[in-house]
């Protein structure tokens, strides 16, 4: 409405002064409306959250459980202040565009934000108070003697991350609740599900820190009397101090996070506000959440087990169009208020148009995505999937996954069930039940609806209804059955198209409005047609643009992230498996890991290498990958051996998980189909000697511990007692030896031919592909005595049989 009166005064022709308490009065009253609001609004909603109790999480290892000391709601239950330190930045963060989850939220809700990716956040009730801040959900748990250190012990080993507030108060008996919570967190769960957060500022958070130490060893003392044995305190790093202290003022205080390594090494993550630009402090704290909160949530979510799968939830499409619709108009009065209209109804026009245009695009960001669960990784069922699972023949096409599964839909509809939609929710489940997440847009995967299970319809309030659904479906991925390097040639196809196309056409443009084509039509088209031919021809463009990057992805996809067992299945593989982070990684002779080596010896036109590692260790840089959870890892690798056509192993290190591969692919692999290979180097001799002694103790211990079906299964191997001498050592080749096996699991030791001349005379391409043509020759004749084995035996079971059975 101001603009409009501006604007309208200037096209009068009459004094702006008028005007100008106007405009200071719809300002001052924008800022203090804005911020009664905030306050009216979140003790409103804490009165209503107040009268409703939740249920305590039923789960295991799907949600996050919050725990602090009760004082720390009254601090959380603030909000930011309506705008900045001077009238400028006042008028900033009243204008700005906000997030609209974030606009009247308190500080306990914005931190849930931050937390609430990795599961449902769920905390304690305070039972002493009715009234319940707004944020962070809520469950009574009662206060009958120390019955709730029973039920909050059961909590913390069900939940997928204990996130505590590390502030106690500055009363000594204070916060021994929420330092018995800590000491039991750091009794029950491993390093990567303990988070603790500093946003009660520095005081409270070095109480927190001396006093859980002390606490923590008294309670050790204590429960090793009772014959339990805890571990000793970690060591919590000190407060860091802000890069601008000057900026430190009034705002969120979410000053950073502690997280634990695997040795229960704490590291402050400092979330440094003043570290970044911006009027205002809301507009720095969104900086920080770009540029150091989410990178650092990305990383941990990957130490955390299982994956957080979210709803999807999108506006109606009845809703899409009328907005739609409503822009239509307001476009068309617009037009017309251009042409005829006087300015300052432009004006108002203009803007009722923005930001209807801002809210309809916000409607996506105010529905959101609704977390539905956590899908975690089944060890037992992986493993007995390994063993079942018939490995297929190499080059045979996996079928297309899809397979059969569920969507549960709601949606809402205004007024009544037969009335306009809202909003549309998706969640899906595979047919197991099990949640997984929705299909990405565009991302090849077709969902073809097969059945209706059930409906029904569940009134809400003021004539809202939610009206549900639960759908049989097939998922179709279009993309099964394409390997990498079609994928690569496609890519190449759209890559070469675009600069082709573009000269082509530039030059055919610029002969046709010469006149110099013999057809002479280009020049002879009107500017509005010759307009529409060149939109035609960007169109086209960016239609290969993006099939260039789609192609791209999907390659990037199958080599670095394959999924198990379908990308596996796509493309034939040998699988190189790096020693365990614990054990010295081998290196090339030349330069860096060995497998930039191993990726020329090993790899060919038809199969791919792919290198087998933990996240620890740098990712290889040239072969192709098998990324392996730093949690879980076992059972991944157990469901993807059966899949690769030969399985390599370097004979170094000694750590239980290097030797635990070792005797795994003698546990799930045919002898034909293991090869270990031994690097050359003066320390050769000594690490074969260290991995054949660890390997041997490993299968007996590993036989030792399965029952009698699955100890049948792991063979006794004998691995050869001594290495052929190297007689010349500046002679020898990049690879020492490499041990096949038998049938019988007999080992043989095919030793590489010593170099004509000296190594650093050789260059590095020709003695790797000499290399290569020596290990193909010994598994080409290996596979040719294992066909012409089979073939007999088959002819002598043949002609021992009854005729009835050779008929």
């Amino acid at each position: 409405m101001v603009p409009t009166l501006v604007v309208k005064s200037i096209e009068e022709g009459s004094s702006l002064w008028p005007q100008l308490p106007y405009v200071a009065l719809a300002l001052a009253n924008l800022v203090i409306v804005a911020g009664a609001d905030r306050r009216l609004g979140k003790r409103m909603t804490g009165r209503l959250l107040g009268r409703t109790a939740g249920e305590a999480p039923r789960g295991d290892r799907d949600f996050v459980l919050f725990l602090r000391t009760f004082p720390v709601d009254a601090l959380l239950f603030e909000s930011d202040r309506v705008g900045g330190v001077n009238l400028p930045t006042t008028l900033a963060s009243v204008f700005s565009v906000r997030h609209p989850r974030h606009l009247e939220d308190t500080w306990e809700r914005r931190l849930a934000h931050v937390f609430e990716r990795f599961g449902w956040v769920r905390a304690v009730d305070d039972p002493d108070k009715s009234f319940t801040p707004p944020g962070i959900g809520r469950f009574p748990l009662g206060k009958e003697g120390d019955v709730w250190k029973d039920k909050v012990s059961d909590l913390i080993q069900r939940a997928r991350l204990v996130v505590i507030v590390a502030a106690v108060g500055k009363n000594p008996a204070g916060g021994e609740g929420t330092l018995w919570e800590y000491s039991e967190a750091l009794r029950l769960l491993p390093p990567s599900r303990i988070v603790l957060v500093s946003c009660a500022g520095r005081d409270a958070y070095e109480r927190f820190r001396t006093r859980a130490t002390d606490y923590h060893r008294r309670r050790a003392a204590e429960l090793k009397a009772s014959g339990i044995t805890v571990r000793p305190p970690p060591a919590l790093p000190a407060w860091p101090e802000p890069r601008r202290p000057r900026k430190a003022g009034r705002g969120f205080p979410f000053n950073g996070v502690v997280t634990f390594a695997e040795d229960w090494t704490a590291r402050f993550v400092h979330f440094d506000v003043t570290a970044e630009r911006g009027l205002t402090p809301y507009a720095r704290w969104r900086g920080a959440q770009r540029h150091q909160i989410k990178p650092w949530a990305d990383a941990f979510e990957r130490r955390l087990p299982g994956q957080a799968v979210r709803a999807t939830v999108r506006p109606h499409p009845h809703f899409v169009v009328l907005g739609l619709l409503f822009l239509a108009w307001i476009g068309h009065w617009l037009v017309e208020a251009w042409r005829d209209g006087p300015l300052w109804r432009f004006t108002g026009l203009t803007l009722a148009m923005f930001f209807g245009l801002i809210a309809l695009i916000r409607t996506r960001f105010i529905v959101g995505d609704a977390l539905i669960g956590v899908r975690l990784p089944e060890a037992a069922r992986l493993a007995e999937a390994a063993k079942r699972e018939p490995r297929p023949a190499s080059g045979t096409a996996a079928p297309r996954p899809g397979t059969r599964g569920l969507i549960r839909e709601h949606v809402v509809r205004w007024p009544g069930p037969r009335g306009l939609g809202l909003a549309v929710v998706k969640e899906h489940f595979d047919e197991a039940g099990d949640v997984i997440p929705a299909p990405r847009p565009f991302s090849g995967v077709l969902t073809v609806r097969r059945s209706t299970v059930s409906r029904g319809t569940h009134p809400v309030v003021g004539g809202v209804v939610v009206r549900g659904r639960i759908l049989v479906v097939d998922r179709i991925d279009v993309h099964s059955g394409t390997t990498s390097r079609q994928f690569a040639t496609r890519a190449l196809h759209h890559l070469l198209t675009i600069p082709v196309s573009v000269v082509l056409f530039a030059v055919v443009l610029g002969l046709g409005a010469a006149g110099a084509l013999p057809f002479g039509l280009l020049h002879r088209l009107p500017a509005e047609q010759l307009v529409i031919s060149v939109a035609v021809f960007l169109l086209l463009m960016a239609r290969h643009a993006i099939g260039l990057r789609r192609n791209v992805r999907l390659m990037y996809e199958r080599l670095l992230r394959p999924r198990i067992p379908t990308d596996l299945v796509q493309e034939p593989f040998r699988l190189y498996l790096r020693p365990h982070p614990g054990d010295p990684l081998p290196f090339s002779p030349w330069a860096g890991p060995l497998d930039l080596d191993l990726n020329v010896v090993l790899s060919d036109d038809k199969r791919l290498l792919r290198v087998g590692h933990l996240p620890p260790t740098a990712p290889p840089t040239g072969p192709a990958r098998l990324p392996l959870p730093e949690d879980g890892w076992r059972e991944v690798l157990t469901r993807a051996l059966p899949y690769a056509d030969l399985v390599f192993l370097p004979t170094v290190g000694t750590a239980p998980a290097t030797l635990w591969q070792f005797t795994e692919a003698v546990r799930l692999l045919p002898p034909r189909r293991l090869v270990l290979l031994v690097p050359s180097g003066e320390q050769a001799d000594e690490e074969y000697a260290s991995f054949r002694a660890a390997a041997g103790r490993a299968l007996t211990e590993r036989r030792a511990a399965l029952s009698g079906g699955e100890r049948a299964a792991v063979a006794d191997v004998l691995l050869p007692g001594e290495l052929p001498p190297v007689p010349d050592p500046d002679r020898e080749p990049a690879l020492r030896a490499a041990i096949h096996f038998d049938a019988d699991w007999t080992p043989v030791v095919l030793p590489f031919a010593e170099l004509g001349t000296s190594f650093a005379d050789i260059p590095r391409n020709t003695q790797l592909e000499r290399l290569k043509e020596e290990l193909e020759a010994a598994l080409r004749a290996k596979r040719d005595s294992g066909r012409s084995e089979r073939g007999e035996e088959d002819r002598r079971g043949e002609a021992g049989a009854p005729a009835e059975e050779r008929d």
